[in-house]
């Protein structure tokens, strides 16, 4: 995929996406993602838009394929745990959050001993 052609993309995405149309959005977003699939704020923002139309499995699903040694991983576990909580899944929610919560602590005592 040429650059031109990423940035067109890229662009109608983010259009439709900042419309709250994220419907239209993900294929845009998933065209980008299948010829750049290394591309984690990508495949965090399909999450994001499958969370936005209410299809919490399909936004859950892309949100796991983030590595955990991702820099954005506590807050990919904090989106999943509001995620499944948005939709009364509270024992699946809790389950995150517990992940969230220990990543998250250690990054806080990191900073203060900076």
């Amino acid at each position: 995929m040429s650059e031109t052609k990423y940035e067109e993309l890229l662009k109608q995405a983010e259009r439709l996406y900042e419309q709250q149309d994220y419907e239209e959005a993900i294929p845009y977003y998933q065209e980008i993602l299948n010829e750049r699939p290394d591309d984690l704020e990508l495949l965090e923002k399909i999450g994001d838009a499958y969370r936005g139309i209410g299809d919490i499995n399909r936004a859950i699903q892309r949100y796991r394929k983030i590595p955990e040694t991702a820099p954005q991983w506590s807050q990919i576990l904090l989106k999943i745990g509001e995620t499944y909580f948005e939709h009364d899944k509270y024992c699946e929610s809790l389950e995150a959050y517990k992940e969230y919560f220990p990543i998250n602590e250690e990054k806080q005592r990191a900073d203060i001993l900076d």
